[in-house]
């Protein structure tokens, strides 16, 4: 019997966390935070040196809680230094 419905195989998919990364940008010290929209909740605040080494290693200690499963949105305040907003996976 034909129906109209065409069969496909099915890929298991995840749903990945999105976390929203805030940083607040000074030339002594960044404090970063996370806010995550299905919690409603601001999470894992720190406040690092100036160096982007110690953002990429504070993501990825945050990223360990998840299993790999999360998205972060970066962004600062607007300042002297411009605005930025990325995304990572």
């Amino acid at each position: 019997m034909v129906t109209g419905i065409t069969t496909y195989k099915k890929e298991a998919t995840t749903m990945k966390s999105i976390l929203y990364v805030g940083m607040d940008v000074h030339k002594e010290n960044y404090t970063l935070c996370c806010y995550s929209i299905d919690d409603e909740e601001i999470m894992y605040k720190q406040t690092i040196v100036p160096d982007y080494k110690m953002i990429l290693k504070y993501l990825e200690r945050v990223r360990q809680h998840y299993h790999d499963e999360v998205e972060f949105v970066c962004g600062y305040e607007a300042g002297c230094l411009g605005y930025a907003l990325s995304s990572t996976k």
